[in-house]
């Protein structure tokens, strides 16, 4: 597969010196439209000349031009006499800048293909040590594949190179080696190398503020003035608030990316990813901030539209399904990055039949911390599925209004409890299953123990009321009336109290201690 690659990367070299050579021709032949000897001719080698030094120098330097012309096949021995005073013709330059660009381009992929080379003689060499190492019986028997490798000395690389600089320096550089090098190198703000891709993310940066600072204006100002409500008093605000969170985690992980890749972090190595389809962070932080301005767009249409503000065109829910279809397509699409994301999730439901992974481990953390988002996320396939978005409040104000869906034991003691639950049940199968793959008791046991005291407390509190004792005294009054007075110990709360509190603190030692590495005396309980 190593020689596959090279040999490609050669033929692309090869192509670029054709490329070379048909800018060249084309020039002499195409473009030109010259005869030999002409004095056209003799303008294109000072045009050359022309464009890397000054008139004074291409004077001292006549006879040098004409070797330049014979080079490019424009003029021949005979005719160079007769041409000598032809120097102050018109230059184009734009032949030769094609010229010159193609030259160093040309150079600059060979110089690629040398670094390429040696990466992978030196990366063979330290595959074939650590097989030695790990394998003694079968040392120095992989020492001569190397032999047969295009790239363990690239001389052919390294003498075409030779030849790139010498051409350039006599053509360009009045034979200057050193000065030609220096040219054909690539630098730092190269109109060559140009990447515009950092200016338009600090661009659409820019009017992502603008529209933050608008929504918060809009959204305080018009509380203040009017005595409307804040856009977490909406109707559908639990569904900009489940997107808003999925864009804010898409900047968490870019951020992530960017820090792990700064400091030499191989996360790609620990998740297991496949090469070929990983984002860098510019390209995980331009997909952020285009999800960023959607969702502030639509939510300055869906403020004002329920405060009238603008032509109610459309109910104000209508915003929010748009929100939401856009949404899910960023979720779908592009497949080959996705659908790896969704192939990890469904790995992680599936936790107690599918190995456990760091990534998975990873994957199942990260959801423990985002139970509000799976709240918001059944809330809005409740609201969309029920039609409440199509339906506008009275008076154009689309402020929060109690539906019936919301308050049905389904909804309340079933649904939002499982989704509850889910992440911490994901967890606490992940761990048995370590145990069960490792047979290490500590720490997957114990770490087990911590989410299922977890899910407990949340039973409990999802569940209260099938429990809850009360004692009731009946006090009469004066007038004869009777009140109902609850008083007694109530035994589920103290219960729940103390699960609550004991579940708290197994989770803050565990954190500190274990997962953040803290409080070991031979580190100076730093780390």
């Amino acid at each position: 597969d190593i020689n596959d690659r090279f040999v490609y990367l050669d033929q692309s070299v090869t192509d670029a010196a054709r490329a070379v050579s048909s800018s060249i021709h084309s020039v002499g032949e195409e473009n030109l439209s010259y005869d030999k000897g002409s004095a056209e001719s003799n303008a294109l080698a000072s045009s050359i000349m022309d464009w890397t030094g000054g008139v004074s120098r291409k004077r001292q330097h006549s006879s040098r031009r004409m070797k330049v012309a014979r080079v490019l096949g424009l003029v021949d021995a005979a005719s160079e006499s007769e041409n000598e005073g032809d120097d102050d013709e018109d230059v184009d330059y734009k032949k030769a800048d094609s010229i010159k660009r193609n030259v160093v381009d040309l150079y600059r992929n060979l110089k690629l293909l040398s670094n390429y080379s040696v990466l992978n003689f030196t990366g063979f060499i330290k595959i074939i040590k650590k097989h030695d190492k790990t394998v003694p019986e079968f040392k120095e028997q992989l020492t001569h594949v190397l032999d047969d490798c295009e790239f363990k000395h690239g001389k052919e690389i390294e003498d075409l190179n030779n030849r790139m600089e010498k051409v350039y320096a006599d053509w360009f550089c009045f034979g200057d080696l050193r000065e030609a090098r220096s040219k054909m190198l690539p630098k730092q703000g190269d109109i060559l190398e140009m990447d515009w891709t950092q200016l338009r993310l600090g661009y659409r940066l820019g009017m992502a503020a603008i529209l933050t600072v608008w929504v918060c204006w809009d959204c305080v100002w018009g509380m203040v003035r009017d005595g409307n409500s804040t856009i977490g008093g909406r109707e559908a605000f639990p569904v900009f608030r489940f997107s808003g969170c999925l864009v804010l985690l898409h900047w968490c992980w870019g951020a992530s990316v960017f820090y792990w890749t700064r400091y030499r972090i191989n996360y790609i190595y620990l998740f297991e990813f496949n090469p070929r389809f990983v984002r860098t962070p510019l390209m995980i932080f331009n997909d952020a901030v285009d999800e960023t301005l959607v969702f502030l767009f639509l939510m300055l249409l869906y403020y004002k539209a329920g405060a009238q503000d603008i032509p109610n065109l459309v109910p104000p829910g209508f915003y929010a399904l748009l929100l939401l279809l856009y949404t899910l397509k960023r979720l779908i699409f592009p497949l080959e990055v996705k659908g790896r994301l969704w192939s990890a999730i469904k790995d992680t439901i599936f936790a107690p039949i599918k190995p456990v992974t760091f990534y998975h481990s990873y994957v199942g953390d990260v959801s423990t911390s985002m139970v509000k988002v799976f709240q918001d996320m059944v809330w809005t396939i409740c609201y969309f599925a029920s039609g409440d978005f199509l339906l506008a409040s009275e008076g154009g104000s689309d402020a929060y209004t109690t539906d019936s869906w919301q308050s049905t034991i389904w909804y309340r003691n079933v649904i939002i409890p499982l989704v509850c639950l889910l992440p911490l049940w994901i967890r606490f199968a992940q761990c048995l299953r370590k145990y069960m793959d490792t047979g290490k008791r500590w720490p997957n046991l114990a770490n087990a123990g911590k989410y299922a005291l977890s899910q407990t407390v949340t039973l409990f509190g999802a569940f209260h009321p099938l429990y809850l004792m009360r004692e009731h005294k009946y006090i009469y009054d004066d007038r004869g009336g009777v009140y109902e007075q609850v008083s007694g110990f109530n035994l589920f709360q103290a219960f729940w109290l103390g699960l609550f509190i004991a579940s708290s603190l197994y989770s803050y030692c565990w954190d500190i201690f274990m997962d953040w590495g803290l409080g070991r005396p031979e580190h100076g309980f730093l780390g």
